[in-house]
């Protein structure tokens, strides 16, 4: 028994040494409930922390769900006490009283928070093992999942600024368990682990085990074939790179943040199987859950019967889809319209403009931008765009309304009414980023005020 507790030892030992070496000088943060996975974790990580310079925290979420949920947190903040780690705690107030929903919400929640708490070169690590990806890959199976799902659980994938990595999943839990029994480890038992209304627990003690008791070795079958799962799914993400590059566009008529265009007669010529994969590899780009293979389908098929300027829109989770001129467009999730009131200006400081998720940043220039007389008087008004605003950006030029302006620019209709208009009195004299009235645009040699327009979202 000591030698196969000594072989564990090493297995996880040897993983967290190699994440050690990857992760050296940074700050990174254990997801930490107390159980014996995340115990064992955060007690082999404080053991090599000091030889790879990391900053150790461990973060712990209180769902609430249990009558002794308090006292496993009190206990994971002594054990950090114990082995000197800064503690890290956050409670979940979830309301939903449906199991499987649930079940969802509490992790949705939990990695917000986690994801809250990283900045840009900050680690995130779980203590995700090899049992987990099996009954991930089982779950993903009866959801009807395609290839790029039964990979299962991946060892990396951002997070918010930072990243999410799992040491432990290529260790079996049979490991971790003869690792923590090795170092004499206290845990937590969550009762709730046997409660099999929750359909990670129903796989664990019922569909696995019968599985192996038909087929010993299963789960490391299942295992191998993630791994070639793994590898197809790479070669249909080299696949959509390729096809994405012919004929994506950077979107520089954009004001806001995108993540660029593409030509849809041209996406229409590729193959329904190809189609879907180029949406989903995009998305993949920006956003690590790719969306499902439904509501792409059904994308397709509205742009394969889309006519010019067809107003098209699909959200997947924090990303949309729209279309607009025989352009898609993959943006940041859009907020919703909604009427701003003018805002009298004075002051030629930056303004935040919280119900549009942008603020107007004013640079001092020379012989550039509006004027800065202008600011001389309270007459300075923060107004939005309307169609029937009329502008003459020349002085020879014709008088022309804001959105014929807008459409010869190519801005697409979702971004117009977050452009600001600045009025003097009653005039419009100045669009960030469009156009200054030039009886009111700043002269050679003379004080200038640069409008910025900045996302605050």
């Amino acid at each position: 028994m000591r030698s196969t507790n000594s072989a564990a030892k090493c297995l996880v030992s040897d993983a967290v040494e190699k994440f050690g070496a990857e992760a050296e000088g940074q700050c990174v943060f254990v997801g930490y409930s107390g159980g014996i996975d995340s115990q064992s974790l955060l007690f082999a990580l404080s053991l090599i922390r000091m030889k790879y310079r990391i900053k150790l925290a461990a973060v712990h979420v209180n769902h609430q769900e249990s009558k002794q949920a308090n006292l496993w947190e009190q206990h994971c903040k002594e054990t950090c006490t114990t082995l000197n780690v800064e503690f890290i705690a956050h409670r979940l107030d979830v309301i939903n009283k449906n199991t499987k929903g649930k079940e969802a919400e509490l992790r949705d929640a939990r990695y917000s928070w986690f994801e809250s708490l990283l900045g840009k070169t900050d680690i995130l690590v779980t203590a995700h093992h090899l049992d987990d990806h099996v009954e991930t890959i089982f779950l993903r199976l009866m959801r009807g999942s395609g290839v790029g799902g039964l990979r299962g659980i991946p060892f990396y994938r951002a997070i918010g600024q930072g990243a999410l990595r799992r040491p432990f999943r290529d260790i079996w839990r049979k490991d971790i368990v003869a690792y923590a029994n090795y170092h004499r480890l206290n845990w937590i038992v969550d009762d709730s682990n046997s409660d099999e209304a929750f359909d990670r627990n129903f796989v664990r003690h019922n569909v696995i085990v019968q599985l192996s008791n038909r087929w010993p070795g299963c789960s490391e079958a299942i295992a191998r074939s993630s791994e070639h799962l793994m590898a197809a799914d790479r070669l249909m993400d080299g696949v959509g790179a390729e096809d994405l590059a012919q004929i994506y566009k950077h979107a520089t008529e954009c004001r806001f943040a995108n993540f660029g265009k593409i030509d849809v007669p041209q996406f229409n010529l590729l193959s329904i199987e190809r189609r879907n994969n180029l949406l989903r590899y995009w998305v993949k780009s920006f956003r690590d859950e790719p969306p499902g293979h439904r509501k792409l389908s059904e994308l397709c098929r509205q742009l394969v019967n889309s006519v010019l300027d067809s107003k098209i829109q699909m959200v997947f989770g924090a990303v949309e889809f729209r279309s607009y001129r025989n352009y898609l467009y993959l943006l940041p999730r859009q907020l919703k319209p909604v009427r701003v009131a003018p805002q009298v200006w004075k002051t030629n400081q930056s303004f935040e403009l919280a119900q549009t998720g942008i603020r107007i940043a004013v640079y001092p220039r020379v012989g550039i931008g509006l004027s800065a007389s202008v600011f001389d008087s309270n007459r300075v008004v923060i107004g939005w765009y309307s169609r029937s605003i009329a502008f003459r950006f020349h002085k020879r030029g014709s008088t022309r309304n804001l959105r014929n302006i807008c459409q010869e620019k190519g801005i697409p209709p979702w971004e117009r009414w977050r452009l600001p208009v600045i009025f003097y009195e009653d005039s419009p004299v100045y669009v960030p980023g469009i156009g200054i009235a030039p009886d009111f645009a700043a002269r050679k040699g003379d004080n200038g005020v640069e409008f910025v327009l900045e996302e605050s979202i």
